[in-house]
């Protein structure tokens, strides 16, 4: 009785581990702008701020500084990780009193 109990429980236990089916999702091809290089011409010595700006649900932003192969830095730059005096989770800029 007391095997069949410690195998459930470490089944159980296990289930948080175990592989997850994700969803694919198709994203809108990058506009020429950011691929074929012409970000590069008009950023040169400076950041570019996007409009809408990246969520941690919705990433676009980061997905558009991939497709010009990092060549311009974002307002603001990208972190995740924690942030304020509670240190709890946190996704891009930490942002600054007003």
């Amino acid at each position: 009785m007391a095997v069949r109990g410690l195998v459930r429980r470490t089944r159980l236990g296990l289930l948080p581990i175990a592989p997850a089916i994700l969803p694919v999702v198709e994203h809108p091809p990058a506009p020429p702008f950011f691929t074929d290089g012409t970000v590069r011409q008009h950023v040169s010595d400076g950041s570019v701020v996007m409009v809408p700006p990246s969520t941690a649900v919705d990433v676009i932003v980061l997905r558009r500084q991939l497709d010009a192969d990092f060549t311009f830095p974002l307002v603001g730059g990208y972190f995740v990780g924690p942030a304020a005096a509670d240190k709890s989770a946190h996704h891009g800029a930490e942002p600054s009193p007003q």
